[in-house]
């Protein structure tokens, strides 16, 4: 999961913080949460 929102992170940042506005409401709660998979019991 967490190689995941890299691969988005990497594949959209560009020079500076627009690329923020860019995503829909979907891909920042992806970018942003963190689901119960990432993390070791």
């Amino acid at each position: 999961m967490i190689e995941q929102k890299k691969e988005l992170a990497d594949s959209i940042i560009g020079a500076g913080e627009a690329w923020l506005t860019e995503l829909s409401t979907e891909q920042l709660k992806d970018v942003f949460s963190l689901s119960s998979d990432a993390v070791e019991p």
